[in-house]
């Protein structure tokens, strides 16, 4: 009995400290067991601790096979600590641009149509549109052409073209910025939540690249505004849980098709001011395969990465059809209120408490304040202004619009070499997602 707790013993110690290390059995430990069990083998009194030493022996690799398999497995997917680089944005809008003049324009004509000669309302939308500080937005149609009445199905298979070309002309660009091609995509995530496509957007876009047959294509939509950051997070995690080197975001919006004069509402007319087309795409990859020669990169951090939903809160952010047979977007005066409520929630998740900078997108200019103030009491860092910059710029562009926000930070020439960079993003449901990250 002593003899044999002994050889447990010597086999346990032999394939320990030389043998498993790296999931196999060394010849030392093989050789010490071996040993032993020939000088008990010799032994007429101890018959059995022979075959006794072996079968700990079979025991113990078959459990270091074990060990190695599952490592095996592993190294495939990217590990946790693992760093991932969202590199190469870049934003595209279409050649037809609105100006300030123009939204001026299109609120004429709404209250025009419904026979509204209402002077104190259009100051105040004259002065809503000063507020929101839009310079221009961008169109994939003129604005004739969107005021003009088009039957529901010939504007919504307009919409999914011009939704494809401007997303395929944003990953071409992307990656031609990071120095890859169309062969090297190892997966597409495709964000847009302005158009309901069947086939989805993000297969009319792999076609259109003639992308591999067999790459995987991830759509997300009806998040509105909130998919900006969440689609970041779902890209990444697909990169660390999967055996890929290449994954495409592509964040595509085409909101202008949603304009309707069938109704005058104040929610109608601000949206008339403040939507544009636009689309951003950029590529994340593990940092010691990224393809970024030029430029800064985000570097992710997984462990300050989420997303909430408010219970009973649809009312707050919505779209509903109308006469014309268009999708309305509503946002109502509730929306302030569940801003309030997420940015502490967010805050509560949160490892890092201090973010050197923070950009976020809420739907409007007026929210943002919200938002931030209400993360702002619990997360210092100060406050990005390339958000309210692509506003001015683009206008609200939905999903698009903190990517957006991300590429001119980005590009923005830093003081510090790394900064720590969260990126918040709430759309309808009420959601919100976030990310954190390093620019370097």
């Amino acid at each position: 009995m002593i003899i044999g707790l002994l050889l447990m013993c010597i086999v346990w110690v032999g394939l320990t400290v030389q043998g498993v290390g790296d999931g196999g059995v060394s010849h030392a430990a093989m050789s010490m067991v071996m040993s032993a069990t020939h000088h008990s083998a010799t032994d007429s009194q101890l018959p059995a601790v022979s075959s006794h030493a072996l079968s700990v022996l079979l025991l113990l690799i078959a459990a270091s096979k074990l060990k190695a398999n599952k490592g095996q497995k592993k190294t495939a997917a990217l590990s946790s600590s693992e760093e991932v680089a969202l590199h190469s944005l870049v934003t595209v809008t279409p050649s037809h641009v609105i100006t300030r003049d123009d939204s001026s324009r299109i609120v004429n004509h709404v209250l025009n149509k419904h026979g509204i000669d209402d002077k104190v309302l259009m100051c105040k939308m004259e002065s809503i549109i000063d507020n929101t500080r839009i310079v221009r937005r961008h169109s994939c149609r003129p604005i004739g052409w969107l005021k003009r009445h088009q039957q529901p199905q010939e504007r919504h298979v307009d919409a999914i073209r011009a939704c494809t070309e401007l997303g395929t002309q944003a990953v071409i660009a992307s990656i031609d910025k990071a120095k890859i091609e169309v062969k090297d995509i190892d997966a597409l995530v495709c964000v847009s939540s302005c158009v309901k496509a069947l086939p989805s957007l993000g297969r009319a876009i792999s076609s259109a690249l003639s992308m591999p047959l067999e790459t995987p294509v991830i759509d997300i939509s009806d998040v509105g505004c909130g998919a900006g950051a969440l689609a970041i997070r779902r890209a990444a995690a697909l990169l660390r849980d999967q055996n890929k080197t290449n994954i495409v975001l592509v964040s595509v919006e085409t909101p202008t098709y949603l304009f309707t004069d069938a109704t005058h509402s104040m929610q109608n007319l601000i949206k008339c001011v403040l939507f544009g087309d636009a689309a951003v795409a950029g590529v994340l990859q593990r940092s010691r395969d990224c393809t970024c020669q030029h430029g800064r990169s985000l570097i992710l951090c997984d462990r300050d990465a989420g997303e909430i939903t408010l219970p009973d809160t649809r009312a707050m952010a919505y779209c509903q059809p109308t006469v014309d047979g268009k999708l309305h977007f509503e946002m109502t005066k509730m929306l302030a209120d569940g801003i309030t409520k997420a940015g502490p929630m967010i805050a509560d998740k949160l490892r890092s408490k201090h973010h050197d900078v923070t950009i976020a997108h809420v739907g409007g200019p007026k929210l943002v304040p919200i938002l931030l103030n209400a993360i702002g009491k619990h997360v210092t860092g100060t406050i990005s202004d390339t958000c309210m910059d692509g506003f001015a710029h683009t206008g609200n562009i939905v999903s698009a619009t903190v990517l957006d926000a991300l590429r001119r930070h980005i590009e923005t020439p830093a003081t510090n070499i790394d900064q720590s960079c969260l990126l918040v993003s709430v759309g309808p449901g009420f959601t919100a997602s976030y990310v954190s990250g390093v620019v370097r």
